[in-house]
Parts: structure tokens; C-alpha cells; sequence
């Protein structure tokens, strides 16, 4: 396609620059809409269970008769195997984050309040803390040592804010030597964003 552009004359302009190797900024699905407007199920994406899962129901909850359509002629091709469909309560989960999403800048999802969901609990033992979640795509129940980033999640025992982390974390000299304070604010967005939507490990401290 380069190459018939070029032999024609066609410039071409890039819509998203500094695309990583493993397509991630294609896929911030708990961006969408208004803190990201482009999403794009890339490379090892089309095998990843969240990913996918977001697929799905962003057909459903924009275009679900397009969604029943497809359902509808998986299921007469696929009758031997049964397809895959987003549990009811998952659905009205997810809904209700989208609405949320669809008021949300970035300022407004920093300053909303997050704890941890009731099916999420921080463990403590010998070897330290981890955390024990449901995953809300199967309901299996997982354990796990977070690493520095994720273990940030512990802090939402009681009710925070992103706003607070990142002035908490702004006072740290050796995350703010590796990093610039716009920098960190994404982090602490995808964080707290992908959180809430893929994993539900934390959710509203209230209702949104």
C-alpha cells in the first residue's frame, strides 16, 4: 500500500506516531472515549482474554443488534461448540463503568474515589502481602505478590483517589528520578483505569 501511494503521489500521514512493538497504546480499551479514541485489537491482543472480552462488549453496548447478529451466526456455524458470552451481571458491571467513562476527562477520573472491590482482598503472611481477586471473565479465584507498580493497588483499602497517589508518589525522589510528573499520571490512570474494567479489583468507593 506504501509503495501504490508513493507511485501515485499520495502522501501519507500517520494517525497514531510511536506505536510500541506489542501495539499497547492500540489497546487502552479503559480509556475509551474520551481519555483515548482509538482503539485497535493488534498482534498478541486477539489472545488476550480482557482485550477480547472488551471487544464484545463494546459491540454490544454500542451496536447490539450487530452483536446479536454475530452471535446469531456463530452459534449456527459453531452448533457443536458453545460460544463464549459475557455473564449478565458482567454486562450491567460494565455498563456502568462505561457510562462513567463517557463523562470522564482525566482530571474528573483522577479526583473519583476507588477501593478495593468486595471480591478483591489483601493478604498478609510470612513472605509478604499479595492479593486475592475474582476474575470476573471466568470467576476463578487468583492469588498473587504484586510487584512495585501493581502493588500500588494496596493503598485502596480505604478510599483514595488518583489525585492523592500522585501527590504521594510526586514526594518520592526515586520513582520521580526515573520518570517526569505527566508521566507518572498516566501510569496512575492506566493503573486505576484498567483496574476497574479488566480485573475489577478496585471499584467505586461510591456509586458512579
Amino acid at each position: 500500500m506504501l509503495s501504490l501511494a508513493r507511485e501515485q503521489g499520495i502522501e501519507v500521514k500517520y494517525y497514531k506516531h510511536n506505536v510500541q512493538p506489542d501495539f499497547g497504546s492500540l489497546m487502552r480499551f479503559s480509556r475509551i472515549p474520551n481519555m483515548d479514541n482509538f482503539i485497535h485489537l493488534a498482534g498478541d491482543g486477539k489472545r488476550n482474554t480482557f482485550a477480547c472480552e472488551q471487544v464484545e462488549m463494546r459491540l454490544l453496548y454500542e451496536f447490539p443488534d450487530y452483536h446479536k447478529h454475530i452471535l446469531s451466526v456463530l452459534s449456527s456455524e459453531n452448533a457443536d461448540n458453545p460460544i463464549y458470552e459475557i455473564k449478565p451481571e458482567r454486562r450491567v458491571q460494565l455498563k456502568s463503568i462505561y457510562e462513567f467513562m463517557n463523562t470522564c476527562d482525566e482530571e474528573k477520573f483522577l479526583s473519583t474515589p476507588f477501593i478495593l472491590s468486595k471480591t478483591s482482598k489483601v493478604l498478609q503472611d510470612a513472605a509478604g502481602f499479595k492479593m486475592r481477586w475474582r476474575v470476573p471473565q471466568s470467576g476463578e479465584i487468583k492469588e498473587e505478590v504484586f510487584g512495585e507498580w501493581t502493588g500500588l493497588l494496596y493503598y485502596f483499602s480505604e478510599p483514595l483517589c488518583g489525585n492523592d497517589l500522585l501527590e504521594v508518589l510526586s514526594q518520592n525522589a526515586s520513582i520521580m528520578q526515573t520518570m517526569n510528573q505527566e508521566t507518572l499520571k498516566e501510569k496512575i490512570i492506566d493503573l486505576l483505569s484498567e483496574n476497574l474494567m479488566y480485573t475489577s479489583i478496585i471499584d467505586f468507593s461510591t456509586p458512579a
